[in-house]
């Protein structure tokens, strides 16, 4: 990502600078076959301008060097013509400008070949369960990196790498199709997140286990009964059939949770 400081001098009231790369990579495998591998980058820029109380605001696709001037001075322009109809007169907010580096990980140098490579080895593996009617490796990386700077001394550089892979197998069950599924990673990029193939194996016997464990199971019996629910199942429910019926704005709004 380009230094944006450069750009300061050009700003000629109160200026929000903002600059966004995303790098992304995308690859599918079903059954042994690959069905998506994709990599690919996009980025834009975006302005916003305040005078006198009104407030431009302008963006693109893009953050070379011209697009940025034409973006800022669009942003500049719009601010000038809205203050020059509402004439406001107001005063800009107050100003606490603050600095900050966060840099979460490092970029990824991992090939789309090597990512392949070890996609094939739990796949491999995956062939030991016979019962399987299908077998789906899928990886999904993104990369953001920031960078904003505003005309009262804010300056804000950052680096957010995410990576996900997700295991999913099938089985039938009376001539019908289950499924189970695992989703692995977090903060971080491939190469970081996992080391080797071999680690992932474990994950993939506690996955076809519990696969089993479902094609061997009963259907539940209709009617009302006693549910002993998982910790973090109970915290959702209660955090979406209670917890946002009490926010304030909800509240405001007439929920059932008003008087």
């Amino acid at each position: 990502m380009r230094d944006i400081l450069c750009y300061k001098s050009l700003f000629t009231h109160d200026t929000r600078l903002r600059l966004q790369e995303n790098s992304s990579v995308a690859i599918s495998i079903l059954n042994g076959d690959v069905v998506a591998n994709q990599r690919s980058r996009s980025g834009g820029v975006s302005a916003g301008v305040t005078v006198s109380g009104s407030s431009g605001f302008a963006s693109s696709p893009g953050y070379d060097d011209e697009t940025v001037r034409k973006v800022l001075k669009a942003a500049q322009d719009n601010a000038v013509f809205l203050d020059s109809r509402l004439r406001r007169q107001g005063e800009n907010l107050p100003s606490k400008p603050g600095k900050g580096k966060y840099i979460y990980g490092k970029k990824s140098e991992l090939t789309q070949s090597a990512t392949m490579e070890f996609m094939r080895a739990l796949d491999d593996y995956m062939k030991k369960f016979p019962s399987l009617i299908s077998r789906n490796l899928f990886v999904s990386q993104l990369c953001t990196e920031k960078s904003i700077v505003t005309s009262d001394g804010a300056e804000y550089e950052g680096f957010s790498p995410r990576c996900n892979l997700v295991l999913s197998m099938s089985a039938l069950r009376e001539g019908k199709p289950v499924a189970e599924r695992e989703v692995l990673g977090g903060l971080g990029v491939f190469e970081t997140m996992f080391s080797s193939p071999e680690e992932i194996f474990p994950v993939i016997d506690d996955l076809y286990e519990a696969l089993r464990r479902k094609t061997e199971g009963i259907y539940p019996e209709k009617g009302q009964k006693i549910c002993i629910l998982d910790a973090d199942l109970a915290g959702i429910l209660a955090h979406e059939a209670i917890g946002h019926t009490v926010e304030a704005d909800f509240v405001s709004a007439g929920s059932v949770a008003r008087n």
